[in-house]
């Protein structure tokens, strides 16, 4: 009998260390990547970006832009849809490109917001009307909300 107990006590500790090990391995796999600094004079030179070279892929994966639009769509808590070209003042339609963000930003739709982000390439991604569109893709590394009123 104690033998059996002595099993069953090695048993139930070994499970204990697996599910461990296992939860510790899986949880670093799924863990975003750490935060990288970006240097204070990074976005000094920033442009606004060539519509048609972002769309095309022609810029380098992490060119920096400083550009100006509407937030039209926000999506999984991080990701939001900006109308980028100006057609009055701080009224945008069209040149829609994804802004991707480190966390949930304090944007609403139909918000004007200023972003620094740096070019990530483009995305397909497929419409309502099923028509297969690709956008150009920004990583946000700030942004500041624009008062309309």
């Amino acid at each position: 009998m104690r033998n059996v107990l002595k099993a069953l006590g090695y048993t139930v500790l070994v499970m204990f260390a697996i599910a461990f090990v296992f939860n510790t391995v899986s949880g670093r796999r799924n863990a975003r990547p750490a935060i990288e600094q970006i240097p204070d004079n990074y976005y000094v030179n920033a442009s606004t970006f060539d519509y048609r070279k972002a769309a095309l892929g022609q810029y380098s994966v992490g060119a920096p832009f400083a550009f100006t639009g509407r937030i039209v769509q926000l999506f999984d808590d991080s990701q939001a849809r900006m109308s980028t070209k100006e057609i009055g003042r701080h009224e945008y339609s069209g040149e829609e490109v994804v802004l991707s963000f480190r966390s949930k930003p304090q944007l609403i739709e139909q918000d004007v917001a200023e972003i620094l982000a740096r070019y990530a390439g483009t995305r397909k991604y497929v419409t309502v009307l099923r028509a297969e569109k690709e956008v150009p893709v920004f990583d946000v590394d700030s942004y500041t909300h624009i008062p309309t009123k």
